[in-house]
């Protein structure tokens, strides 16, 4: 029964505006921190949640301009914190996605602004993914070798190669691809989906940047490399969602 709930909520979040009605956000980009660590929470009003999501953004990417994809998920029922890396950059706090990982589940009293509703509702049973995109994406690789690792699930985005050497994985690994990404060599994703004993997942239509919801933010020559789309921000945040309707 719950993972069709789950599965129904996703379906709704990637339906048009006219078709689906969108919930109520009790946190929209609320900064919240964890001793070094700060996040940024995405949550919609409800009495239970699905699952916890970590997101890890790209380089030069802030964590407020993950906001489409945050509230993408966040409407489906997920508890979303996107990591606010210092100056901007993922691979100077490898271990935050780690780090708040264990706060939420050993120490939740050390994560603060935490909305007291979000807090009584939090549930030690809940699944712990992380999503990283890009750079971000590079650094959560890191944590797929750990035999400690909290996390149920990691998800790589636009992601060919890793800032450390892969190692054999301990967790489930999936990978996203976008049709048009001029960044992630698809032959370096598939390298991967080997040793991860996956698969490559494409997004139709989907580049590089497209899921970011500011069209400024990351690094300017970065983004010249990245192919055309004619899919929108939203339409690329939605192809995203469709393609995790199934898990």
């Amino acid at each position: 029964m719950r993972r069709l709930t789950a599965f129904f909520l996703l379906a709704l979040a990637f339906a048009s505006p006219s078709r689906a009605a969108q919930p109520d956000f009790l946190a929209q980009g609320l900064l919240v921190t964890a001793g070094s660590v700060k996040a940024r929470l995405y949550a919609s009003k409800l009495d239970s949640y699905r699952d916890i999501l970590i997101m890890n953004p790209g380089a030069q990417i802030p964590a407020l301009a993950m906001s489409g994809l945050a509230e993408g998920f966040a409407s489906a029922g997920s508890l979303v914190y996107v990591l606010e890396n210092p100056g901007n950059l993922p691979i100077l706090a490898p271990n935050a996605a780690a780090d708040l990982a264990k706060a939420l589940t050993k120490d939740i009293n050390k994560i603060k602004n935490l909305p007291a509703t979000v807090k009584a509702v939090q549930s030690k049973d809940l699944a712990i993914r992380a999503i990283g995109h890009s750079l971000g994406g590079a650094v959560l690789g890191a944590e797929t070798g750990q035999e400690s690792s909290l996390f149920t699930e990691i998800i790589l985005i636009g992601v060919s190669r890793l800032v450390s050497t892969p190692q054999t994985p301990m967790v489930k690994v999936t990978l996203l691809l976008g049709e048009k990404d001029g960044l992630a060599a698809r032959a370096g994703v598939d390298q991967l989906a080997e040793i991860y004993q996956t698969k490559t997942i494409i997004l139709p239509g989907v580049n590089h940047f497209c899921i970011i919801s500011d069209p400024k933010a990351g690094a300017a020559d970065k983004r010249a490399q990245d192919l055309p789309t004619e899919l929108s921000s939203e339409e690329c945040v939605q192809a995203v969602l469709k393609s995790r309707a199934a898990e």
